[in-house]
């Protein structure tokens, strides 16, 4: 690619903007250059576009008064090219530039059947790869179809939402015949091809969406017997085996296809396998853009990597990959790693960006689960530790899909960990370690006996806090040695016994749910709770309820008052006045302060006048 990086993207040998090759290298930049390197591809982009002819057909390559290679041209302006490159960045005043030439070339120059399927263009020159067994009408209807999507996508951020209706309506002509016209138990072809299956209009079937699950068998054996594509489409054909769900069959084609380029003394790749033609061509790069985002997983879900996805896929091939993506708002940073079945997963996430990282679904406690991690910070969902870990630093993660097991889970690292509303987290038992906070956000965090070290405990470690905001937390038993805070629309349910050697604080209507007793040797914080406690409450330290809400002093100087009262961590105070207590109706003077075991000072300067004034202080 570097080699490639002239006043275009174009191989040195031939020294032309061939858009075929652009689109495919636009998979490819993000995660090998700095951001600045799309205004190359932008470039390329506008001079397919400007040097449309006046009969809407375009050039490959461009500029030239050369040829229209058709196919090349439907993946420069369709999901691969125009719309690759506005997911890199943002760029919508690219979109707008390109958008009245797409418009007329998908609907003007390209025409379909009276059965929705496409009519076959030449150009000036018929070309859809290099290589033998190409069956065009597989490929022209599907790069068709993922031009007409994102043409359908593109409309309305160009300012013509009413124009997306045209291009779905043949988008989805082509959906109702592609598979009663081409699809065979073995795999596509076409009517008019009884000889041969091609890998490349089958792949381009499963990246244009029009395969179900059931055709997956069948379409592997294609994919992975059939090997008649150049480095152009083979790409495609590695990306189809990732989709379908078979990385190892990806990563062992991969390395098949291009292990006489790799071994080469060429330090460059070739244009064509097994290692001939031009020795240096970008349009072979295309396993570099499948490691990032198939292997390691990262794929953006926001223009310009604002939100992204971080899903690796080891397979049982590999048993590590790590990767850095430069984006624009600064590296993004990825670790996937497999100890057998037990996986390790960690992204981190430049500020102004957010991740959601999933988990791989092969084995281990946490298979399967999703965390959406704020920007900043740095998540890191262990399973290869035992017990299995989430460490999360120096930000926010939020637990977003449900996670069900019978083993222990650690929460360490700096950060704060949500428990998503709609989550489930559900394990044998849960320590949260020292110097962490755990957030339940109207979620259900359950600690389930299930024998062993799975015995349903939930242990909070000193300088730890398990903040329960809203959420429903179970377990068999609860040993706090850290803080716990419960607020008024928590619930908390323990089927055995509560041991507070720390801090325990419920606040307004916390629901609080035991089977067996209450043994307080910390502090129990119930200042400000509705609820009873428990028959059979024994306390070894100190109670803080209603009683310790008081006053401590209160003056009265030059018509100012003067109020101080102690602040106890985990509540706001604040100061109120009226006029009268028949009835009262109070108003807030200055700013509500937070409690941090310390005396806190309140003023109404000038507050006091001629009649009568009432104060008090609100504590929450």
């Amino acid at each position: 690619m570097g080699v490639n990086m002239m006043d275009t993207w174009g191989e040195s040998r031939e020294r032309a903007n061939w858009i075929g090759d652009t689109s495919l290298i636009l998979g490819q930049a993000p995660y090998a250059y700095d951001p600045l390197v799309e205004l190359l591809s932008r470039k390329c982009l506008l001079e397919l576009i400007h040097w449309q002819r006046s009969d809407m057909t375009m050039f490959a390559p461009a500029p030239a008064n050369y040829k229209e290679l058709p196919v090349q041209v439907l993946a420069a302006v369709g999901e691969y090219g125009v719309m690759r490159y506005y997911r890199n960045t943002g760029d919508v005043a690219l979109l707008q530039q390109c958008y009245p030439a797409i418009k007329s070339y998908l609907l003007d120059v390209w025409q379909t059947n009276s059965d929705g399927l496409v009519i076959h263009r030449d150009g000036q020159w018929d070309w859809e790869d290099w290589g033998n067994n190409i069956d065009e009408p597989l490929l022209d209807n599907t790069w068709y179809l993922l031009a007409l999507n994102a043409a359908a996508e593109m409309a309305p951020l160009v300012g013509q939402p009413g124009d997306a209706s045209s291009y779905l309506s043949r988008a989805q002509g082509i959906r109702n015949q592609f598979n009663p016209s081409f699809w065979t138990s073995s795999g596509y072809h076409s009517p008019t091809n009884t000889t041969f299956l091609d890998e490349r209009g089958n792949a381009m079937a499963v990246l244009a969406g029009l395969t179900s699950p059931s055709q997956a068998a069948a379409l592997r054996t294609v994919l992975i017997t059939n090997q008649n594509c150049s480095p152009y489409m083979e790409k495609y054909v590695l990306e189809a085996l990732f989709t379908l769900g078979y990385p190892d069959d990806a990563l062992a084609r991969m390395q098949s296809r291009y292990s006489a380029m790799v071994y080469n003394s060429v330090t460059t790749l070739w244009e064509l396998f097994p290692a001939s033609g031009g020795f240096n061509h970008g349009w072979s790069s295309g396993p570099l853009g499948l490691l990032d985002e198939d292997v390691a997983g990262i794929t953006p879900t926001s223009p310009g990597y604002a939100t992204f996805n971080v899903r690796p896929a080891l397979g049982t091939t590999l048993v590590r990959a790590d990767a850095n993506v430069p984006s624009p708002d600064g590296i993004i940073s990825i670790s996937a790693a497999r100890d057998g079945v037990d996986y390790r997963l960690s992204v981190r996430v430049p500020p102004g960006s957010s991740g959601l990282a999933f988990q791989p679904a092969a084995g281990g406690l946490l298979s399967g689960a999703a965390l959406s991690v704020d920007g900043g910070a740095t998540a890191v969902m262990d399973d290869t530790a035992s017990p299995s870990e989430i460490n999360i630093t120096n930000g926010n993660a939020t637990l977003v899909t449900n996670v069900e097991s019978t083993g222990t889970l650690d929460k360490t690292g700096s950060g704060n960990l949500y428990i998503g509303a709609s989550s489930l987290l559900s394990v044998g038992g849960f320590e949260v370690v020292a110097g962490q906070t755990i957030v339940s956000v109207g979620g259900q965090l359950t600690a389930t006996n299930s024998g062993g070290q799975a015995d349903g405990h939930i242990t909070v470690w000193p300088g730890a806090i398990l903040d329960n905001e809203g959420g429903s937390i179970m377990c068999s038993s609860l040993n706090l040695l850290g803080t716990f805070e419960e607020s008024a629309s928590g619930t908390l349910t323990v089927a055995g016994s509560v041991t507070n050697q720390g801090s325990l604080c419920l606040l307004g209507n916390a629901q609080l749910t035991l089977g067996g007793p209450l043994i307080n040797s910390g502090v129990l914080d119930i200042m400000t709770w509705s609820g009873s406690l428990p028959s059979g409450f024994v306390n070894n330290g100190v109670l803080l309820d209603h009683s310790a809400i008081k006053v401590e002093s209160c003056t009265v100087q030059s018509g100012s008052l003067n109020l101080t009262i102690m602040g106890y961590v985990s509540h706001t105070y604040q100061l109120q006045g009226s006029s009268t207590l028949t009835p009262a109706t109070w108003f807030n003077i200055g700013s509500p302060q937070a409690g941090a075991g310390e005396i806190l000072e309140f003023m109404d300067t000038n507050g006091v006048g001629a009649g009568a004034e009432f104060y008090r202080v609100a504590v929450h």
